[in-house]
């Protein structure tokens, strides 16, 4: 299977953290830091509504080159131990198992709420319009699994 549009993300993440910052820049340095914050994200009523799995375990990377996300688990090197790879490879996590590319329109989605989740809707919207303006594909073709943004019962947006 050919992953037809991971190279877009990386670079769509790449630009947004280094135009944004903030929450998506912050570094976390120790895996029982790491750890501690993935499952304060994981606790929210927003994820628990969300996404079934229930525990992610982070898992030291060093003496790898990349990061990794597989169902209940991410590895993170020393090198990318930042919010925007926490949330990357716990979209990895989630979606492992389910047919489908990697990065595919459903990933890309999960990404996106999990922006949400861990920073605000404004993020996610921000995040989202870099997503869709390095030509990824966000949108699912079931239109029943569509993310809405709202704010005080106001919609933001549609994903």
């Amino acid at each position: 299977m050919i992953d037809y549009q991971r190279q877009r993300v990386y670079n769509a993440e790449k630009a947004f953290v280094k135009w944004r910052g903030g929450v998506m820049a912050q570094r976390i340095e120790e895996v029982a830091d790491i750890q501690k914050w993935v499952d304060q994200l994981m606790e929210r009523p927003e994820f628990r509504r969300r996404w079934a799995l229930r525990k992610i375990v982070v898992r030291d990377g060093r003496r790898r080159r990349r990061a990794g996300g597989w169902y209940g688990n991410i590895t993170i090197p020393k090198w990318c131990r930042n919010v925007q790879h926490f949330l990357h490879e716990i979209a990895h996590a989630l979606r492992m198992g389910d047919k489908g590319y990697a990065h595919d329109h459903y990933f890309c989605r999960d990404y996106i709420q999990l922006v949400q989740i861990a920073t605000s809707r404004h993020e996610a919207m921000l995040f989202a319009g870099y997503l869709r303006g390095h030509d990824c594909d966000c949108e699912p073709e079931n239109r029943g699994t569509r993310l809405v943004i709202k704010h005080e019962d106001k919609v933001l947006a549609i994903i």
